[in-house]
C-alpha cells in the first residue's frame, strides 16, 4: 500500500515491492514507511528485520551490515539495541561517536566495556586481549563467543563467530586461517590482503581452497558448472571436482586414481580426449545401454552424456570439451544439468527452452528472484527473462501477479 502519487521518466519513486508493505520505496515484506529493506521494519531506511527507527542496520562487517535485527532508535548497527548511534549486539555496545574519538595509533586506550574482560577495548564478558565483542574471546580482533586469534596479528582482525581459533575465520569452530563456514580446518598462516590463499569455504573441510563439504587436500570442489562448482562433497586428495572422489584432478562421482571423468567404474581418462580429433575412432561409452559416443552411465543416447536417460544430438567432441549432452537424469537436447530439461543450457528441473535456472520454467533466461542464491532459483515461469515465480511474459521481475517490469527499474 502506497500513497497515490505521479510517476516520473525516469522512475524516481516507487511504492512498496515484496508482501504487505505500506508507505513508499519499501523493499521486502511489511515494512512501514520509506526507503526500508527487509522485513516488519516501522521508519525509514532501516536495513534487516524489526528495526524501528531511522537508519538502523547491522554489525559493520561486510554483508552483516544488512542484517540489522530489532534495533529501536536511529542509526544504529548491531542487534537489538535501543538507543541511538550504537554499535553492537544488545546490552553489549559503544556509541559510534567514541570510535571517532580514536587517534590514528592509539591502540591502547586501556577502556573495556562489560565484565571480566582483561586487555584493552574489549566490550562484553570474560575477553582477553585487545578490541573483541562478545565473550570469552582471546587475542586481537574477535567478534563473537570464545574465539582464539594471536595478538597482535597482521590484520587487527581476528574471528568473527564462535570457537573459532585462527586468523580471519568466519562462522564456527573453524580452525587456521581464512575459513569461512563450520568446521573447517586448514593451516595457520600470515594473512596478506595482496595473496588471495584461502582457507576453506563449506563445512568440515581440511586443507586449503576447497569448496564444499568434508573435502580433504587442496583445491576440491564441485562440478565446474555454475553455483555447483561450490558444491563439492567427500573428496580426498587435490582439485578433484564432484563427489567422494579419491585422487587429483578427477571430474565425476566416487572416482578413484588422478585424471579420470566419470562415475564409479564408468569412467575414461581425460588424457583420452586429447587423442580424439576430427575423424578419429569415437570416444567409448561406458555403463549400460547407451548409444552414441562418449556417454557414461545407463541408457543415454546421443554425444557426452552423463547420468541416466539423457537423449543428445551427435556431435563431435572437441579438446577442451565446449558442449555436452545432458548431466543428469532424462534431459534432451545440450548442455543441460539436471533432470527432465529439455532444450539448451538450462539447469534445473523440468525446464523447457534456454538458459533457464529453477523448476518448471519455459521459454528463454528465466530464473529466480534478483537477490542471493534466489536468482538459482526461478519456478514456474513462462516467457522470456523473468526473474522470480510464476510469471507469464518477458522482462517480469516478482512473484505471480505481484511483479514489475525490469524495464522500470533502468
Amino acid at each position: 500500500m502506497s500513497p497515490n502519487f505521479t510517476p516520473t521518466d525516469p522512475i524516481s519513486t516507487f511504492g512498496g515491492f515484496g508482501i504487505g508493505n505500506h508507505g513508499l520505496d519499501n523493499v521486502g515484506g511489511w515494512n512501514s514507511g520509506s526507503q526500508n529493506v527487509g522485513l516488519f521494519n516501522t521508519g525509514m531506511l532501516n536495513l534487516g528485520i524489526g528495526n524501528s527507527g531511522v537508519g538502523n542496520s547491522g554489525l559493520p562487517l561486510g554483508p552483516l551490515q544488512m542484517l540489522g535485527i530489532g534495533n529501536n532508535g536511529n542509526y544504529n548497527q548491531g542487534l537489538f539495541l535501543t538507543g541511538d548511534h550504537l554499535i553492537g549486539i544488545g546490552p553489549l555496545h559503544i556509541n559510534a561517536g567514541a570510535l571517532g574519538g580514536l587517534p590514528a595509533a592509539a591502540a591502547d586506550l586501556g577502556v573495556n566495556y562489560g565484565y571480566g574482560n582483561v586487555g584493552n577495548n574489549n566490550v562484553g564478558f570474560f575477553n582477553t586481549g585487545d578490541l573483541n565483542l562478545g565473550i570469552l574471546n582471546q587475542g586481537l580482533g574477535n567478534l563473537g563467543l570464545s574465539n582464539i586469534s594471536p595478538n597482535p596479528n597482521n590484520l587487527m582482525a581476528g574471528n568473527i563467530g564462535a570457537f573459532n581459533n585462527g586468523l580471519a575465520n568466519i562462522g564456527i569452530g573453524n580452525t587456521g586461517s581464512v575459513n569461512l563456514g563450520f568446521g573447517n580446518v586448514s593451516p595457520h598462516f600470515a594473512v596478506d590482503p595482496a595473496n588471495p590463499t584461502m582457507g576453506n569455504f563449506g563445512f568440515f573441510n581440511n586443507g586449503l581452497g576447497n569448496f564444499g563439504i568434508a573435502n580433504t587436500g587442496t583445491g576440491n570442489g564441485g562440478f565446474p558448472i555454475g553455483n555447483l562448482a561450490g558444491l563439492g562433497i567427500g573428496n580426498n586428495g587435490n582439485f578433484n571436482h564432484g563427489l567422494f572422489n579419491f585422487g587429483n584432478h578427477n571430474l565425476g562421482i566416487g572416482l578413484v586414481g588422478d585424471n579420470l571423468i566419470g562415475i564409479g567404474p564408468l569412467s575414461i581418462s581425460s588424457a583420452a580426449l586429447g587423442q580424439v580429433l576430427p575423424g578419429a575412432a569415437a570416444l567409448p561409452s561406458w555403463g549400460y545401454g547407451n548409444v552414441g559416443e562418449g556417454n557414461i552411465g545407463f541408457f543415454n543416447t546421443g554425444t557426452l552424456n552423463l547420468g541416466i536417460g539423457n537423449v543428445s544430438p551427435n556431435f563431435t567432441p572437441t579438446d577442451p570439451i565446449t558442449t555436452f549432452g545432458g548431466f543428469g537424469i532424462g534431459n534432451h537436447g545440450l548442455d543441460n544439468v539436471g533432470g527432465w530439461n529439455s532444450g539448451s543450457q538450462n539447469v534445473g528441473l523440468f525446464n523447457t527452452g534456454m538458459l533457464n535456472l529453477g523448476i518448471g520454467n519455459s521459454g528463454v533466461g528465466n530464473s529466480g528472484l534478483p537477490l542471493g542464491p534466489l536468482q538459482m532459483l526461478g519456478i514456474g515461469n513462462n516467457g522470456n527473462y523473468n526473474q522470480g515465480l510464476f510469471l507469464t511474459g518477458d522482462h517480469l521481475i516478482g512473484i505471480g501477479p505481484l511483479h514489475i517490469s525490469s524495464s522500470m527499474l533502468g
